[in-house]
């Protein structure tokens, strides 16, 4: 993946509400990067002109999952084509919820929330015990039965991935980090670098912390081939008579 293409942002402050990182950062980020990588092809001539860029893969970590995911599930699913959480607070955590530090944390607690008055974003993006709510809204991986599904359509189709440690000192419970309805990457990733324990959702190989997935050799190698592969996935319009 060259250089050119990755973009990073810090969400300042770093424990703050996630729905307003959000909104308030994610989004003009987002807009921005897009018309940038849109004048720099035009000056340089890089076809198709005509076409745009208008999606990107977006990767979250830890509690940045949970501020991306919103982005992707329900500000802006339209500018998402693969959405990957590294060692994802999907479902919040136990992990010093005796004690939050702040917005974010206390939205994260408890984990899988029962209703809106524990965590209305827990509850918005996963819903409660009944597990019916589309973790992964416009996703082209397949959902659990049972669940009302939003499916992907003309605008809207994007490759949700996980991608977790074997032994995570900050998200408990482990189920937490799983996303319903991942997958639908258009080529496999080595295994030997990760297992897909579930569809979408995988297991780093190499013994890793929570933190320190990001400078991970083997999460890095695997980020790659995901990326690049991420260009190559199925649009809608392909599953457009999937049943």
């Amino acid at each position: 993946m060259r250089a050119s293409c990755l973009h990073t942002i810090e969400l300042t402050p770093a424990n703050g509400d996630n729905i307003r990182a959000a909104e308030l950062q994610i989004a003009p980020f987002i807009e921005d990067v897009l018309a940038r990588s849109n004048l720099e092809r035009a000056a340089t001539g890089r076809p198709p002109i005509d076409k745009p860029i208008d999606k990107v893969s977006l990767v979250g970590h830890s509690m940045g999952a949970l501020s991306a995911r919103w982005y992707a599930a329900v500000l802006h699913p339209e500018r998402v084509a693969l959405f990957i959480a590294t060692s994802g607070a999907n479902h919040g955590t136990t992990w010093r919820c005796e004690s939050p530090f702040g917005e974010g944390h206390r939205q994260m607690c408890p984990p899988f929330a029962a209703d809106a008055a524990q965590s209305a974003l827990q509850f918005r993006l996963n819903g409660g015990p009944a597990a019916d709510v589309d973790e992964t809204p416009y996703g082209i991986g397949r959902d659990a039965p049972g669940v009302r599904s939003l499916r992907p359509d003309a605008t809207r189709a994007i490759v949700y991935l996980t991608l977790r440690t074997a032994d995570d000192g900050y998200i408990h419970p482990a189920d937490s980090l799983l996303l319903d309805g991942a997958g639908g990457l258009a080529r496999e990733t080595d295994p030997e670098l990760a297992s897909q324990t579930l569809p979408g959702n995988f297991l780093l190989r190499e013994p890793s912390g929570h933190d320190e997935l990001l400078s991970s050799p083997a999460a890095l190698r695997w980020l790659d081939q995901v990326l690049r592969a991420g260009s190559e996935s199925p649009s809608a319009n392909d599953l457009k008579d999937r049943p």
